[in-house]
Order: C-alpha cells, then structure tokens, then sequence
C-alpha cells in the first residue's frame, strides 16, 4: 500500500490499483541539445553516434510503453551527457475514484 495525496485527501492505494508507465524524454532531450548547438539533430544523427537502429529511437520517442534495454539506455546516456533519470522518467497514474 502507498499514501497517495488527492487535493488534500490521503488514501491508500495497491499498486494493483495503478498503472505504472515509464516514459522516454528522448525528444525533450534532442530539443535541449539543438538548443545548446543551435544546430538541428536529427534520429539519423543520434543512430549513427550511438550506435542504435533509427528505427528503435524512433519508437523509444513515439511509441508509448516502448520496452527497449539498458545497453540502448546507456548508449542515449552517453551521448546527452545525462544521468539515467534525464532519459526516462516513472509516471504512477492513479484511477478517479467515485
């Protein structure tokens, strides 16, 4: 169980109850770098300075609930120059209640 604060009520909730999600910040992360290089970046240059297929750096930025693995993380980590908790983030969506 976990003490959840809504607008000043607290409730216990299960982790049954939630939807745990987490979510890549790889497009957040390019804006940030095209805005410190005044350049623009593309997936094309990402894949071919980290190493990873365009097309899972395409689906880690687009595609919700996208499962990729820590070799891919640390790669991203690398090249942003970030720790692990700039490239992803753990969203907890709680249900409305009644």
């Amino acid at each position: 169980m976990v003490q959840i604060g809504l607008s000043g009520n607290m409730r216990a909730i299960s982790c049954l109850e939630t939807k745990l999600m987490i979510r890549f910040r790889l497009k957040e992360l390019i804006a940030d770098k095209e805005f410190k290089e005044g350049r623009r970046i593309t997936l094309e240059e990402v894949s071919r300075e980290t190493g990873i297929h365009r097309t899972t750096l395409s689906k880690i930025a687009n595609q919700k609930g996208y499962v990729t693995n820590t070799d891919v993380l640390d790669r991203l980590c690398v090249y942003f120059e970030v720790p692990i908790g700039s490239i992803a983030e753990h969203l907890l969506i709680i249900p409305e209640t009644e």
